[in-house]
């Protein structure tokens, strides 16, 4: 199963349904982990003129919580542009991790089974503001074999 798929099909088990505020729900999660990448990196030539990541990775967790906690909505301008930029984002990402030397199919599967942990009884644990949360059973992805 493509990876579009199962997580499709993990959001519809969730209760997640195509709307304003899971889309804008979700595009804060994003724009989270956009911020965790940006912690993980620095300009090797400059190690000590890294604060336009510190400015960038502030920023992102504010709209993203925005998003996430403080129930602010997206809106899509361009529906095609839209999406023309995730799937230009999902490829690029892929590209990035191949020249990291990633195992990102493996990762992709070792987060997308660490998700399934999330789950109590089957069902999604939904904090306010409507991000799913990490339950009792949760075992968080070990990524460390595929790098």
């Amino acid at each position: 199963m493509r990876n579009f798929d199962r997580v499709s099909n993990w959001l519809k088990v969730a209760g997640k349904v195509p709307s304003t505020e899971t889309f804008s729900v979700q595009s804060g999660v994003m724009i989270e982990e956009m911020a965790e990448f940006f912690e993980s990196v620095y300009f090797i030539d400059r190690p000590d003129g890294n604060g336009a990541f510190a400015t960038i990775t502030e920023m992102l967790h504010k709209i993203g919580n925005e998003l996430k906690k403080n129930g602010r909505q997206l809106g899509i301008i361009d529906r095609v542009a839209c999406l023309d930029a995730l799937c230009d984002i999902d490829v690029t990402l892929n590209g990035v991790a191949f020249l990291a030397g990633f195992d990102k199919n493996s990762a992709d599967d070792e987060v997308l089974n660490s998700n399934d942990s999330k789950f109590e009884d089957g069902k999604a644990v939904i904090l306010p503001g409507g991000k799913i949360s990490k339950g009792k059973y949760y075992v968080p992805p070990d990524l460390t074999k595929y790098i």
